[in-house]
């Protein structure tokens, strides 16, 4: 005997990333050792929610658990097509390289009809860092006259040596002008 059976189904494709972050920095540029501030955005681009949100940055180390977001010390959840945006300062350390380049990555579960996946999102961000425009000059003074030493073979001269002419035994103070 011949059986034939006939059944029907639903799946649930998902189009977009269900969690997507936006990641931007409050200058495209900066100095070493000057503060800016990073600013995170996690979307929740489904219909179904999204718990168990963590959320690190290889610069800054682990953000959500953290601080800058409620419940403090615990992931997060994001409802469907909800987001949540927050801040953080970030100290550019004097040795950073440059560009200073970081990534941010942001993970959760998906709760679908079919049951939960893991998702992820990453975002990376390039601020370059400008040198200091800074100038040093250093002047050498007679303590009793208050006048510079002089340069008798300029380092400009043919065979200058740039050194400045001064006495055994002269007090002498160095002056430096940072501008």
């Amino acid at each position: 005997p011949e059986t034939t059976f006939y059944t029907t189904g639903k799946a649930e494709v998902l189009t977009v990333a269900p969690l997507s972050l936006v990641k931007e920095a409050s200058s495209d540029n900066a100095s070493r050792g000057t503060r800016i501030s990073y600013t995170y955005e996690l979307t929740n681009n489904t219909e179904y929610p999204i718990t168990n949100i963590t959320l690190t940055d290889d610069q800054i180390k682990t953000l959500i658990p953290g601080d800058y977001l409620e419940p403090h010390g615990q992931a997060i959840s994001l409802d469907p097509f909800d987001s949540k945006t927050f801040e953080v300062p970030y100290d550019i350390p004097v040795d950073a390289p440059h560009p200073l380049i970081n990534t941010a990555t942001a993970n959760g579960t998906v709760h679908l009809p079919a049951g939960a996946r893991d998702v992820s999102a990453e975002a990376t961000l390039a601020v370059q860092l400008e040198e200091p425009d800074i100038t040093i000059e250093k002047t050498i003074k007679d303590v009793e006259t208050n006048e510079e030493l002089p340069d008798d073979l300029p380092q400009t001269a043919q065979d200058g040596d740039g050194i400045l002419e001064g006495e055994v035994g002269q007090r002498v103070k160095y002056c430096f002008t940072v501008t």
